[in-house]
């Protein structure tokens, strides 16, 4: 799979979670399988909140779903724009 694909996928599972990408990391661990019948497995949670709920940082992981071996790890966080904006101090 294309590494643009893959952060694609870990961009789309954070933005699902707030719904503007503030920044992404994606570090690539090992190819995947090449082959058509691969399983994988996909893991995403949030880390930390900031802001009252309106930046989240969440954090995903992707595993090749019969050895468990991680293909990838990804942080990244993400802004709820419908929330009002903390005043500046």
């Amino acid at each position: 799979m294309h590494g643009g694909a893959i952060a694609a996928v870990c961009d789309y599972i954070g933005a699902s979670l707030g719904n503007v990408t503030a920044w992404l990391r994606v570090d690539y661990r090992q190819g995947p399988p090449r082959t058509d019948d691969a399983v994988w497995k996909l893991s995403a949670w949030v880390s930390e909140v900031k802001q009252n709920g309106r930046r989240k940082k969440v954090e995903v992981e992707l595993c090749d779903g019969e050895t468990g071996k991680a293909l990838c790890t990804a942080e990244g966080e993400f802004v709820d724009t419908s929330m009002p904006r903390p005043p500046r101090l």
